[in-house]
């Protein structure tokens, strides 16, 4: 590991930068539900939107942090926030593969609520990594 383990980012700054992402996706998502719930209502096709609607719903999180975090230096916004990033267990760069790896699988790191098992998981490993990263051999790390 290329990273010593005092670069390895601590529960809290990673908390704080989940809530500032949270926040951002959520108004994204408010955004276009009003906006397609408004082309709906005017082309009168309410209920043929429905599934696309859900469907956006859950890939919106996945696709916004796999973005940031494949092309933009391993930080989203939240991250940008508290100065933590994502990188491979090695120190290298997160790529597009590892990042979608570790945001598909933060649906199961939420469960049961609220992020438990991901909160667990993140408080009891060696490299404080919750499933996701397990998965995907990569860590949160300080940045400098």
């Amino acid at each position: 590991m290329a990273d010593s383990d005092g670069n390895i980012a601590d529960l809290g700054p990673r908390i704080a930068a989940a809530i500032v992402d949270t926040i951002i996706v959520l108004v994204i998502l408010f955004v276009l539900l009003g906006l397609v719930g408004f082309g709906a209502v005017i082309g009168g096709r309410g209920f043929f939107f429905g599934t696309p609607i859900i469907a956006g719903a859950f890939l919106l999180p996945v696709v916004y942090f796999a973005i940031f975090e494949a092309y933009v230096g391993g930080q989203t916004p939240g991250k940008m926030v508290v100065k933590i990033k994502v990188v491979k267990e090695n120190g290298a760069p997160c790529d597009l593969a590892e990042a979608l790896i570790r945001n598909i699988l933060r649906i199961i790191d939420q469960l049961p609520f609220f992020y438990l098992l991901g909160l667990l998981l993140i408080a009891t490993s060696d490299k404080n990594q919750r499933l996701g990263d397990m998965a995907a051999n990569t860590l949160v790390v300080k940045a400098q």
